[in-house]
């Protein structure tokens, strides 16, 4: 150990600077071990501080806590702000910033593949009332089939829980084909939504005085409009086909303000018998 320029310097491998109270009791050693590794040896935590003042911890049992004395987990945040964890990504190239959550079975360094079925990850959203033990929704992963070299199948679920409940229920899901389910765990369709015991399904509502509905195919488009309590039928893109339309128990073909239960406007055709 030596002074060199009012720096201490230690000069060989394996050697430490010792922090010891005044009975000879080790508290907290910080060395080199020839590695060029920056060694903190601590038989119980390692505190940083700032002009007196904690601002991050690294636990007895290697739990980093940043702002806060407990850590929960291998790196726990805590702050008095909306921000906890801010990332920029600042690159020539077009890649975003990234989160990655990943999964195996096995342990650290000796890992083994997953399973279909296995959890991938979860973000548990949980509010504080007394404690933190309860989610109030969450978003998680999972394997959804056979997993091979390249071959990843998965699916999103998201969950929240009911005014009364403590535990989430899953809402909503997209699975490894891409079909989305809402109110069922097992979507047939791109868009699959079952409202259980209520016959209200779906709501489409636009504030402007209409509300479209538009289908398209390779050849086409048509829409349903709800126009001032009258369903009007268009069979192009552009409003101009209007061929039928609803309006309360009437149904117009060729106007949008049958007189009768059937009015139809224009030349008819009528092929068969007509009772």
């Amino acid at each position: 150990l030596s002074v060199v320029g009012g720096n201490i310097l230690i000069g060989s491998n394996n050697q430490y600077l010792q922090f010891v109270n005044n009975v000879g009791t080790q508290f907290d050693a910080i060395g080199y071990d020839g590695s060029n590794d920056l060694n903190f040896n601590s038989p119980s935590d390692t505190i940083f501080k700032r002009n007196g003042t904690e601002k991050m911890r690294l636990s007895a049992s290697d739990l980093l806590g940043i702002g806060t004395a407990s850590p929960e987990g291998i790196l726990h945040t805590a702050n008095n702000s909306g921000v906890n964890i801010f990332q920029r990504s600042n690159d020539s190239a077009s890649y975003g910033t990234n989160f990655y959550i990943r999964k195996s079975r096995g342990t650290v360094g000796s890992e083994s593949n997953t399973q279909s079925g296995d959890l991938i990850g979860q973000i548990g959203f949980s509010p504080y009332y007394g404690d933190y033990d309860n989610y109030a929704a969450s978003i998680s992963s999972a394997v959804e089939g056979t997993l091979g070299t390249d071959t990843t199948p998965g699916r999103l679920m998201f969950s929240t829980a009911a005014a009364g409940a403590n535990t989430v229920t899953e809402r909503m899901r997209i699975n490894s084909a891409g079909k989305v389910g809402i109110g069922t765990s097992s979507p047939q369709q791109k868009l699959h939504v079952n409202a259980g015991d209520t016959d209200q399904v779906l709501l489409v509502e636009s504030t402007d005085g209409n509300a479209d509905i538009t289908m398209k195919d390779v050849d086409g488009s048509g829409i349903i409009r709800f126009d001032s309590d009258i369903f009007k039928f268009y069979t192009d893109s552009g409003y101009s086909n209007n061929p039928i339309n609803f309006s309360g128990t009437k149904v117009g073909i060729g106007t949008v303000s049958p007189a009768h239960k059937l009015d139809v406007r224009g030349d008819t055709s009528v092929s068969g018998s007509l009772i």
